[in-house]
């Protein structure tokens, strides 16, 4: 998501509306370390324990902050991935293929670095 349809405030509301999907859909699995991610930079941000303790410096708060875009930035991302999933759930594709999966699927083994040379 670029910058400038980040601030768009109905795509603001869209990301919601997909996160909340994403929260209530029990087909869809999460990555065990996103779960860990999110789960340990919410429990940083409320917990009295942190790096830089706030009655330490007048800059405290930045260690929460840190947390904080750490969760946004790979809800985001986990949001994108579930809207991938959403449209290729609805067209019955699995997303694009690479040369190589296309290639195996035909039966055909095909080098990586040279695509056009084909062996069997």
């Amino acid at each position: 998501m670029d910058k400038k349809s980040f601030w768009d405030i109905s795509k603001l509301v869209e990301k919601w509306r997909s996160m909340m999907k994403l929260i209530k859909d029990k087909e869809y699995k999460i990555s065990p370390l996103n779960k860990f991610i999110y789960i340990a930079s919410l429990l940083y941000v409320v917990s009295p324990f942190d790096f830089i303790p706030e009655y330490f410096t007048p800059l405290g708060f930045i260690d929460d902050v840190g947390a904080i875009i750490l969760f946004v930035i790979h809800i985001l991302d986990e949001v994108e991935k579930y809207e991938h999933h959403l449209k290729s759930r609805v067209t019955g594709k699995k997303g694009d293929k690479s040369a190589k999966e296309k290639a195996k699927d035909d039966g055909k083994v095909i080098d990586p670095d040279k695509e056009d040379r084909k062996t069997e």
